[in-house]
């Protein structure tokens, strides 16, 4: 049973994605993590941050493994066509395809080849990439489950930071990196590298990657966290979670919103607009259903 996301329609092994989701939008979270309901012309564009993570991720295992910079750019670049090649073929923004995911495995070994930016290495051995956790949440009946890009050292430095790559289209600016200040999925990777792993994490690195038609631009911001932060997270953790055990009792999940537009417009916008009574067949009309596994 552990292994199951879901039990009796519950979500019993949370992490970052469907937690932040909860926190939005309950409602956003009931419809789309608990019942499914995607766009019936769901768009492949979301793609491409995977397609990134993973070719750089490939880019650093072989630069660990001794390769030379070449050997290592060519096998990362012919692992993420392997992986994502396909996909990110059909996609018409030349921003987000896969030319523009392999120009951004391309010029990130150029650019970082020789940086004072290492990876860490685990007790065992192994270098500190895609570390994956799963573990109890204290004081509840749940789990947390989540993988971590990276682990890393700065210079001749022993301090541990997570390393966490996110692409985008916006610039760079002090303004875009302010905004993973406060950040779920980050503090929560934080609270597993302390209190499950057992590593003293200073904080967290935002590897950014902005791409366009022709070119990519990279970026870097560091941030520490102290414990007060993690501890005070974790309590709102907690507490979320009980919220949403409340809502599954009641069989209700409320909306919020306050998260309904702005710059990230939900994609049920349309329907949560319409009177309760309607809501199904606005539903059925633009969406179809798909089900989590456990959840069939």
């Amino acid at each position: 049973m552990l292994n199951k996301k879901y039990v009796d329609g519950r979500q019993v092994i949370w992490d970052a994605s469907s937690l932040a989701t909860f926190l939005s939008c309950p409602r956003q979270y009931q419809l789309n993590n608990l019942e499914g309901w995607q766009f019936r012309s769901e768009g492949v564009a979301p793609g491409f941050g995977k397609a990134v993570h993973y070719g750089l991720e490939e880019l650093e295992k072989f630069k660990v493994a001794g390769m030379t910079k070449r050997e290592a750019t060519e096998g990362a670049c012919h692992a993420l066509v392997v992986e994502y090649g396909e996909e990110l073929q059909k996609v018409e923004d030349k921003a987000r395809g896969l030319l523009a995911a392999l120009r951004a495995v391309v010029w990130k070994a150029e650019e970082s080849w020789d940086s004072n930016i290492h990876t860490a290495i685990m007790p065992d051995g192994s270098p500190a990439i895609e570390i994956r956790f799963e573990c109890p949440i204290e004081g509840t009946k749940h789990r947390f489950s989540g993988r971590i890009d990276r682990l890393v050292t700065i210079g001749n430095n022993s301090d541990l930071y997570i390393s966490d790559i996110k692409t985008t289209k916006t610039a760079l600016s002090d303004h875009y990196f302010k905004s993973y200040t406060l950040n779920t999925q980050i503090y929560a990777y934080i609270w597993a590298c302390r209190h499950v792993l057992g590593l003293d994490v200073k904080g967290f690195m935002i590897d950014g990657v902005q791409t366009g038609v022709n070119f990519c631009r990279f970026g870097r911001a560091l941030f520490n966290v102290t414990g007060e932060q993690i501890d005070e997270w974790s309590e709102y953790v907690k507490m979320a979670i009980q919220q949403a055990e409340e809502y599954h009792d009641k069989d209700d999940f409320p909306m919020n919103l306050q998260s309904c537009s702005g710059k990230w417009m939900c994609k049920y916008l349309e329907v949560c607009s319409q009177p309760p009574s309607r809501r199904q067949g606005w539903l059925e009309e633009d969406f179809k259903q798909v089900l989590h596994k456990d959840m069939e």
